[in-house]
């Protein structure tokens, strides 16, 4: 810890923080903040692999969030070097060690946190950030993160493409978020036709206690049909709330 600090002193001396990075115009500079953060990262691996760093991360000089923040800047600055190999650079001859980097694998946080760090200065760089996040999006081995994936693609596609950088990402995500989840509720209720609030209610409780009650869920079709064909929509209704619930639970 004592030289994870020591490492993070020198590299608020060059960037107090991660937005500052950009602002590097010496590519002297860029190189040792890459080779810093590289050797914060080699740190940071050996202090996961203790139980007592997993309970209390205090004595770090560095929040989670800004570690995910400087990571940004390095992975920044790592694809402008994939990108300029042809350009005499500094950074060309750096070892960028990205398995080093991405040792955890790619989950919903570090694709949001990807999302909160677009540079929004030109619709060219805002294009090229959401075209490298949607990148890293398929190739995440995450199984919470696929079932998010269709999601995550959409708030790109249909809400990031149009911010202009003064937007609150993650307030502008739950409401997508929670848009979705309505509409798609509402869709499963027109097609089998039941009242949505069951559905709601339903999910809330659902949510609340990893309980379903079936005898509960038929008590509450009001519409008169066949007991096998009131079972068969039972199970459906079943089927969708886990479903629906663990794809959009955090």
């Amino acid at each position: 810890m004592q030289k994870f600090n020591e490492i993070t002193a020198k590299i608020r001396e060059i960037a107090l923080t991660p937005a500052e990075i950009d602002l590097l115009q010496s590519e002297e500079q860029q190189k040792e903040f890459v080779l810093l953060f590289r050797e914060l990262s080699r740190y940071m691996l050996s202090l996961k692999t203790f139980v007592e760093f997993s309970i209390d991360r205090s004595g770090l000089d560095m929040t989670d969030q800004e570690f995910e923040d400087y990571k940004s800047k390095y992975l920044m600055l790592y694809r402008k070097c994939e990108s300029g190999k042809d350009v005499a650079s500094v950074l060309n001859d750096v070892d960028f060690c990205i398995e080093l980097i991405e040792s955890d694998r790619i989950n919903v946080a570090y694709i949001m946190n990807l999302i909160r760090n677009i540079n929004f200065e030109s619709k060219k760089t805002r294009d090229t950030d959401i075209e490298h996040i949607k990148e890293e999006l398929e190739r995440s081995d995450n199984i919470r993160l696929h079932k998010k994936i269709d999601i995550l693609r959409a708030f790109l596609d249909e809400v990031v493409s149009g911010f202009n950088g003064y937007e609150d990402i993650d307030s502008e995500y739950n409401a997508f978020e929670n848009k979705r989840k309505n509409d798609e509720i509402q869709a499963f209720a027109e097609k089998e036709k039941i009242d949505p609030v069951i559905l709601k209610s339903e999910i809330s409780e659902y949510e609340f206690t990893n309980v379903l009650n079936e005898g509960d869920i038929r008590d509450r079709i009001g519409t008169p049909m066949p007991l096998l064909k009131k079972r068969a929509l039972v199970n459906k209704i079943v089927e969708f709330i886990k479903s629906h619930v663990d794809r959009y639970s955090n």
